[in-house]
């Protein structure tokens, strides 16, 4: 692929509508709980992995009524992190109305190599809509949210809606498609040589050149397509881990298929900048107005 050609991106087009690339900026104020108008549930098993149960941490809106929901995925390379990364912006988003489900999944020192965590994931959607009347939750208006690794997850449930090979285990009745995918920082194109080998290659089980139909299937800007959900594609242009290059790329890729792409970029950035002060706000506010907009479509 060659990416000297994408360097440059402005505006990006979604389904006939002309969307600014929104640059984030500096040393905005920082929301807290407030009145806290949600409640909180930890470890409640979602799914059966490698080991055992998989467990979620809920945030419950206490407003009446059905809700808008989040599935948050963390990052850590697959290979370590956990659910509660996603904490701070679960906490706002749950304020604001939006039931949040949180989840581990197998790391790769665990066996979670590809497509394990991918699979998790979409049982974690369907746990959702199986569960929606306990928890709340109004199944035609869930998205995914995923940071770093997290972000690759995400971008994947989202773009690999209606592929039964993975579907397995449980709620296989309900369906794991979702309205909208937020990407945060997300490693999205595996080939890319500025990726750490130990990373890519524990999470393929071998190296991209080993595996080359792996490395593809689990590189979201290969599978972007035309009936994608829309996305939110947030980066530092100073990251160090996952390039920025990758964000553009994909947003190109997402603006050929006319797919709605809102593009945020934090300037100076590194790595999850979305957990930095500087950003930290703005970057919510973002999201808040990203999923008022793509849900509300539903």
């Amino acid at each position: 692929m060659n990416l000297r050609s994408t360097v440059l991106l402005l505006c990006i087009v979604g389904l006939g509508a002309s969307v600014a690339a929104q640059s984030l900026p500096l040393s905005t104020p920082i929301q807290t709980d407030g009145e806290k108008a949600y409640t909180f549930v930890s470890g409640v098993p979602y799914a059966r992995g490698l080991h055992g149960d998989l467990p979620a941490d809920l945030y419950l809106p206490q407003s009446k009524g059905m809700h808008p929901a989040v599935l948050y995925i963390h990052g850590g390379g697959w290979s370590s992190g956990s659910r509660d990364q996603l904490k701070r912006i679960a906490v706002l988003l749950a304020n604001a109305g939006y039931v949040g489900v949180a989840i581990d999944y197998d790391l790769t020192g665990q066996g979670g190599t590809f497509p394990v965590s991918l699979i998790q994931a979409k049982s974690a959607l369907r746990w959702m809509r199986a569960n929606a009347a306990t928890y709340k939750i109004d199944i035609n208006r869930i998205a995914v949210m995923g940071s770093s690794a997290g972000g690759e997850l995400a971008a994947e449930v989202g773009l690999t809606i209606g592929r039964k090979e993975y579907e397995r285990g449980d709620n296989l009745e309900q369906s794991s498609a979702v309205a909208a995918v937020a990407v945060l920082n997300g490693v999205l194109d595996l080939t890319d040589p500025a990726e750490p080998a130990y990373m890519v290659d524990g999470y393929l089980g071998g190296s991209c050149k080993q595996k080359p139909d792996a490395c593809h299937q689990a590189s979201p800007v290969f599978l972007v397509h035309p009936d994608a959900p829309p996305f939110f594609v947030g980066h530092g242009t100073a990251d160090q881990s996952v390039p920025f290059q990758q964000a553009q790329v994909f947003v190109q890729q997402l603006q050929a298929d006319h797919v709605p792409v809102t593009p945020v970029i934090a300037n100076g950035a590194g790595h999850t900048y979305w957990n930095d002060n500087r950003w930290f706000q703005s970057n919510v506010d973002a999201l808040k107005s990203f999923l008022a907009t793509s849900l509300a479509r539903h």
